[in-house]
């Protein structure tokens, strides 16, 4: 009977020991030690369609032969200043430039200006010696006359002048 009792004892330390081994060596009863956050996956049935994600890229654009517009003045003026950078997204009538009066036409402006004054008060005169019955008739619409030609051509106000991109086919 102590046999029994020795065997007994002996068997069950040998399961005992092998129970321990076997859970230091397959991790078995451990709980999962995690280093961080886990990432939540969601998934979702393939389907196919149309990628209609806006897709921005940088690069050069040239203009295609025949697809230019040029610009011109009835003066001659300078570029104040270039309100856009290359690579600058721009829209129908942004402004893309500031132009000035050249030197010369600054000169010619401000004569026709004179001119004008001159005229308008040669007009006011004439006028008022008609009123008076001073003056002929015949001058009254020569002063009117020389008043409007010099109107007329006379070059843009002064300031600046902005192009803009018009969408032209």
């Amino acid at each position: 009977m102590k046999k029994r009792i020795i065997i007994g004892a002996i068997v069950l330390v040998l399961i005992v020991a092998g129970v321990v081994w076997m859970q230091q060596r397959f991790g078995i009863g451990k709980e999962e030690k995690t280093t961080g956050p886990i990432a939540h996956v969601q998934v979702a049935k393939l389907e196919r369609k149309t990628i209609t994600e806006k897709v921005i890229v940088y690069g050069s654009v040239v203009a295609q032969p025949g697809k230019t517009h040029s610009v011109s003045i009835a003066f001659e003026t300078r570029v104040r200043h270039i309100l856009v950078a290359p690579g600058q997204f721009v829209q129908e009538n942004d402004p893309l430039i500031e132009i000035e009066l050249s030197p010369g036409a600054q000169v010619q402006f401000q004569q026709a200006k004179n001119a004008a004054e001159a005229a308008r008060k040669e007009l006011k005169q004439t006028q008022e010696r008609f009123n008076l019955k001073l003056a002929a008739r015949r001058k009254k619409p020569r002063a009117t006359r020389r008043r409007s030609s010099l109107l007329c051509n006379a070059p843009a106000p002064e300031g600046t002048t902005g192009f803009t991109p018009t969408s032209r086919g």
